[in-house]
């Protein structure tokens, strides 16, 4: 059973919500700024319960998520096209010197050039920039996808250094043994963070890669590493399947990532967030208020992970978890399951990642740093509040932490 099956849009016979539950969960009030009864739109299910409000937005929230946008993008600016030109150019370059570069491997292991240019060979984008959510200074997650035959050896040994003699290539620094092999690379002024994933099995002739990707059974026999850079993309690739509107979701994803960063809460290795973290939080409230505005989305982004009943037991999931299959070449991939694992039972804020095999995308969450998401949680909703009774500004919502202020004394590293 794919992971995606539970994300499909169905009717809804039922107004409550599942196990996934904030404590005293808002059922009904309607969140808009003009006082209008906002009317319902048809049932839908997305994820793992039905919607919490099927409420459509009113024209005041509308306008109000147009005045969010526009000062998201005075403050926080999406890429220009001249800089997504750029970037696809970059892309582009990539993969034609990965596809090269690979062939060449696969004919000095004795392989005709046609059949080497036929086996399975693909660069492709996850993170921020698959989601469509990229800014200026925003990097290009990058997943390089090669044949059996190409190793992670031949990947580091002998494509890095094609990438450092490249006339645009600035900066290219390997980090082979790090726990998700990376290389960090500039090219043309476009910054990559450049994976790597060897398939255990040959792909038919004319099969695309990414596109078998998408297939659990792609990661049958898979070393351990390329599972990890593999599933970068898939659990993009499946958030987006999962939301009921793109568009909605990656407007108000801009803004909560946009607000994390001002608010110092945006690294998952001090113990916060990463983006994969923010992005599959701000899918869920998707889920639950599929009709709503991005402005109403924030308000009740904030509500929602604030109420929170934060344990364990009550992960943050956007489909149910497939459960490992019983089969040769899957049966060792690890699957997040805190009753058989006594190590995920140890997560305080646990954010579980859809695709197979699922896992928990906040496990450096401590209980410090839990106390100070949720009350940046209750901070911003409290200013939302402000902002829809026309008492504070957008601004005021993603002001910078006031660091200096509240700690006189720190270390600089």
């Amino acid at each position: 059973m794919m992971a995606t099956a539970a994300g499909a849009a169905r009717p809804s016979s039922s107004p409550t919500r599942g196990g996934q539950s904030p404590k005293q969960a808002p059922q009904s009030s309607p969140t808009n700024v003009s006082g209008v009864q906002p009317k319902n739109g048809p049932p839908v299910r997305f994820g793992v319960s039905d919607p919490i409000s099927l409420q459509e937005s009113t024209e005041a929230d509308r306008l109000l998520s147009e005045q969010m946008s526009e000062e998201l993008q005075a403050e926080f600016p999406a890429e220009t096209a001249e800089g997504m030109a750029r970037r696809q150019a970059v892309l582009r370059e990539i993969e034609q010197m990965f596809s090269d570069w690979a062939a060449g491997i696969a004919t000095e292991s004795g392989q005709s050039p046609e059949e080497a240019r036929r086996q399975g060979m693909k660069v492709t984008t996850l993170g921020s920039y698959r989601l469509g959510v990229v800014h200026p200074g925003s990097d290009i997650d990058t997943l390089c996808i090669g044949p059996p035959n190409v190793t992670r050896e031949h990947f580091f040994d002998t494509f890095v250094p094609r990438l450092e003699r490249h006339r645009d290539v600035s900066e290219c620094v390997p980090i082979p043994d790090a726990y998700t092999p990376i290389v960090k690379l500039k090219m043309n002024n476009v910054c990559i963070d450049l994976l790597f994933a060897r398939l255990a099995t040959a792909l038919l002739p004319g099969a695309d890669p990414e596109e078998m990707a998408r297939d659990d059974d792609v990661l049958r026999n898979m070393d351990e590493k390329s599972v990890r850079c593999m599933n970068g993309f898939r659990v993009a690739d499946q958030i987006l399947a999962l939301v009921p509107n793109e568009e909605t979701f990656r407007r108000t994803l801009r803004f909560v990532k946009f607000w994390a960063r001002r608010r110092g809460i945006y690294s998952n290795v001090i113990g916060f967030f990463g983006g994969i973290t923010w992005s599959l939080l701000v899918a869920r409230v998707c889920q639950l208020y599929p009709y709503y505005s991005p402005s109403q989305l924030v308000n009740r982004f904030f509500m929602l992970y604030f109420q929170w009943n934060w344990s364990w037991q009550k992960p943050v999931m956007l489909c149910d978890i497939v459960e490992p299959r019983k089969e040769p070449g899957l049966a060792e991939l690890k699957v997040w399951n805190p009753k058989t694992n006594p190590a995920d039972r140890q997560h305080v804020m646990p954010v579980i990642t859809p695709a197979f095999p699922a896992m928990n995308s906040t496990y450096n969450v401590t209980e410090t740093t839990k106390r100070i998401l949720l009350e940046e949680f209750r901070r911003g909703l409290d200013t939302m509040r402000l902002v829809e009774q026309q008492k504070a500004d957008w601004s005021k919502v993603h002001e910078p932490h006031p660091f200096f202020e509240q700690f006189r004394h720190f270390l600089w590293l």
